[in-house]
């Protein structure tokens, strides 16, 4: 009886080890299956226009809805925003602003406007990386016009504030709209603003944080 019991934990712990290797070997093998996807899509999508593209990009978002081992969501997250910033900008005068990046969240905190999700929000920092290579001046005076071609996309807000007062924790402060227009001049409180357009698109992604550093 005492060897009975000897040798049923050690069988036990064979049968884990054993499942836990094939449920890991079967990860592995779904993981190089999505790369190898991963790699058609993005050679198919150089082809395409960037509307085209980022509809092949969220279509094949959509079927790897479960990624442990993260093998592509954060690249194809990286890839969607990338094209994103061209089918988002603002036209003021005779000169077109991209934004510097685009977050995806799950939810946008408030006050703060820090998106929510498992994109860092690293918006308050970006103000030391820019420092050394500072973006074009924002013009004060006339109106820009907020110029987006993502599909059934809602403005849900826009907000500026003192880059450098982000860091510290201040808010930013919520900008008047016309439409897609807004008046310049109310940024003339701030030397190098941070821009912040928040979208809601209707896709898994949801929201989209749009941010412009001057």
């Amino acid at each position: 009886m005492s060897t009975s019991r000897t040798i049923r934990p050690i069988l036990l712990a064979l049968v884990f080890s054993i499942s836990a290797r094939l449920a890991q070997s079967q990860v592995s093998t779904a993981c190089a299956q999505d790369k190898r996807r991963l790699a058609d899509v993005v050679a198919a999508a150089k082809k395409m226009r960037p509307a085209a593209q980022l509809a092949a990009y969220l279509n094949f978002l959509s079927t790897v809805p479960d990624d442990p081992e993260d093998c592509v969501t954060s690249d194809m997250r990286s890839r969607i925003g990338a094209v994103e910033r061209e089918l988002i900008s603002w036209k003021i005068g005779n000169r077109t602003y991209k934004p510097d990046k685009v977050l995806h969240c799950n939810e946008i905190e408030e006050p703060s406007q820090v998106c929510k999700g498992s994109e860092l929000d690293d918006t308050p920092l970006s103000d030391e990386r820019t420092l050394a290579n500072p973006a074009s001046p924002l013009p004060k005076t006339g109106v820009g016009e907020l110029d987006i071609s993502l599909p059934a996309a809602t403005v849900v807000g826009v907000f500026a504030q003192q880059r450098n007062l982000l860091q510290d924790g201040k808010a930013p402060v919520r900008l008047e709209m016309r439409g897609r227009a807004l008046s310049l001049t109310q940024l003339s409180r701030w030397q190098h603003p941070a821009l912040i357009v928040i979208l809601r698109l209707n896709d898994a992604l949801n929201l989209r944080k749009c941010v412009w550093l001057f």
